[in-house]
């Protein structure tokens, strides 16, 4: 799969996941602020649902960073997504040990899943912000092959052409 259909189907996947956390979030803010009987504070929800916003936005701006080429767009989600596979690994770390087994290998498989993406991603923003990946160059190259592909070419030059044979 290319670099830029990947980066649409992980933004796509990202705003899902995100926007149906936040709602989670939302309805367990309400639920926490309804019910007085619990004891629990929403402060810890109302920072996820803080975050799970951010990641929407930046998800959102990364898929059109990708259908426009522009690493500046895509930056942002790199930059958070590797900031929070730091902290999910410091954390895996330091709580590993108290999580039931199921949980844990949910935390590796996770990480792991957030580590393949995230580089992937990485190297195809810095494509971008190199100037090696032209999003129209490829789509052309893609709908447009040139012709006789197949066939092996001789690339000759004019000098070559009138020089007498030894």
């Amino acid at each position: 799969m290319d670099r830029c259909r990947f980066a649409f189907v992980i933004g796509i996947i990202n705003v899902i996941y995100y926007a149906v956390s936040t709602i989670v979030f939302t309805a367990m803010i309400i639920k926490t602020e309804l019910d007085k009987k619990l004891v629990a504070s929403s402060s810890p929800y109302i920072l996820s649902l803080c975050c799970g916003l951010i990641m929407v936005s930046v998800s959102i701006l990364m898929i059109v960073g990708a259908a426009k080429s522009r690493h500046s767009f895509i930056a942002p989600w790199v930059l958070l997504t590797g900031f929070g596979l730091v902290i999910g690994t410091f954390y895996l770390l330091i709580f590993g040990y108290t999580v039931p087994i199921w949980e844990l290998f949910n935390y590796i498989t996770f990480i792991a899943s957030q580590s393949v993406s995230c580089y992937s991603i990485y190297l195809f923003w810095k494509d971008i912000k190199n100037g090696v990946y032209n999003n129209d160059l490829h789509i052309a190259e893609l709908s447009n092959p040139p012709p006789y592909v197949h066939s092996s070419a001789t690339i000759r030059t004019s000098y070559e052409i009138n020089d007498p044979v030894l």
